[in-house]
């Protein structure tokens, strides 16, 4: 997602510095949307206030790959987000 796109939509962005590590190189996007009044299910989720997709695309020896990962979560901030799924 690009910038134009986030901001028109309210979604938080965090792009996280290349890493080399492991005989790779990783770069990682977090995104959070925290405005779920659309969602009708959400109330049949504690505390849950935000939903997130990270990016990570990693360039290996064997080629380039690109992953998708999803959460729901009770933070607000994208940054702390970021943090506990780094830490998950």
């Amino acid at each position: 997602m690009d910038e134009k796109y986030c901001e028109q939509y309210g979604i938080q962005k965090l792009s996280c510095g290349v890493e080399k590590d492991h005989g790779r190189i990783e770069k990682r996007d977090y995104y959070l949307y925290t405005n779920l009044k659309w969602l009708a299910e959400k109330d049949g989720w504690k505390n849950l206030r935000g939903i997130g997709m990270v990016r990570s695309s990693r360039l290996t020896k064997d080629g380039e790959s690109t992953e998708l990962r999803y959460f729901i979560t009770s933070l607000t901030d994208v940054n702390l987000a970021a943090k506990a799924v780094r830490a998950h």
